[in-house]
C-alpha cells in the first residue's frame, strides 16, 4: 500500500479485447484508467470502454499532447493509470512486442512504481473442453514493481524502463529471455484480420489454435 499510495502504472500485453476486465479484477472496487483509440470510443462498445476509465486516443499532435496531459492527471490524483505499450489488440498472439517508450515517461516524471504484468495461454482441460475447445485458458501473471532510474537523464531513464519492464513482461510470459522471444517472432505463424472497428486496429492471430504457443 505503501508504494501506491501516490499511483501507479500498469503495463501489460494486448491479446484480446477484454483483457482490460481481467484486470479490474486485481485490484476489486478500483478504479482503472487507460488509453482507448479513438475507434473503440466511438464504437457500439464506446460507451461502456469511457465510463470504464478510457481515455481516447486523438491521431493529431495537439490531441496526443492533451492524452499526455490526461494520464499525468490521473497519476496526480494518486490513481491507477493501465497502458498497453504495444497500442494495439493482437488477439491470442503469444509473443511480447515491441514497446512504445512514450507512456514511461510519466512514471518517470511522477517517480511512481510501474507493475509488470504478462497474459500467457495453456490448452483448455476438463470442463472447459466443451465450450472452449477452439480457445486456450489464458495466464495472468504480475511481476514485482519496477522504478525509473534516477541516476539517468529523462529521456535515457524513460527509454531504460521501457526496456527494463518489457524485459519482465517476456520472462512472465514463459520465455526464457528477449533473446528466445525475439527468435520465437521470427518463427512464428499468424495472418492479418480486420478487426470490426477500423483499419486502424488491423491485427495479428495465429492460423489455427493449434499453433499457439502453450
Amino acid at each position: 500500500k505503501d508504494e501506491i499510495k501516490n499511483g501507479l502504472m500498469t503495463i501489460s500485453n494486448h491479446v484480446f479485447p477484454w483483457d482490460n476486465v481481467v484486470l479490474r479484477t486485481l485490484r476489486p472496487f478500483k478504479r482503472m484508467e487507460m488509453p482507448i483509440w479513438k475507434e473503440g470510443a466511438e464504437s457500439t462498445s464506446g460507451e461502456m470502454y469511457r465510463l470504464a476509465g478510457g481515455i481516447p486516443v486523438p491521431f493529431t499532435m495537439r490531441g496526443l499532447y492533451h492524452l499526455m496531459n490526461a494520464m499525468d492527471e490521473v497519476i496526480k490524483d494518486k490513481g491507477w493509470l493501465h497502458v498497453y505499450p504495444e497500442a494495439a489488440c493482437w488477439e491470442y498472439y503469444c509473443p511480447i512486442r515491441d514497446f512504445k517508450e512514450g507512456s514511461f515517461k510519466i512514471a518517470v516524471d511522477n517517480k511512481i512504481p510501474v507493475f509488470p504484468i504478462a497474459f500467457s495461454f495453456r490448452k483448455a482441460t476438463g470442463i472447459f473442453k466443451l465450450w472452449k475447445k477452439n480457445h486456450p485458458l489464458i495466464n495472468i501473471s504480475i511481476g514485482e514493481p519496477l522504478y525509473a532510474n534516477e541516476k539517468l537523464e529523462e529521456k535515457e531513464a524513460t527509454k531504460d524502463l521501457c526496456s527494463r519492464v518489457k524485459e519482465q513482461v517476456i520472462l512472465l510470459a514463459g520465455f526464457s529471455s528477449v533473446e528466445e522471444n525475439e527468435q520465437f517472432k521470427k518463427q512464428y505463424k499468424y495472418y492479418k484480420y480486420t478487426n470490426p472497428y477500423n483499419e486502424q486496429y488491423n491485427a495479428l492471430r495465429n492460423k489455427t489454435s493449434n499453433e499457439i504457443l502453450y
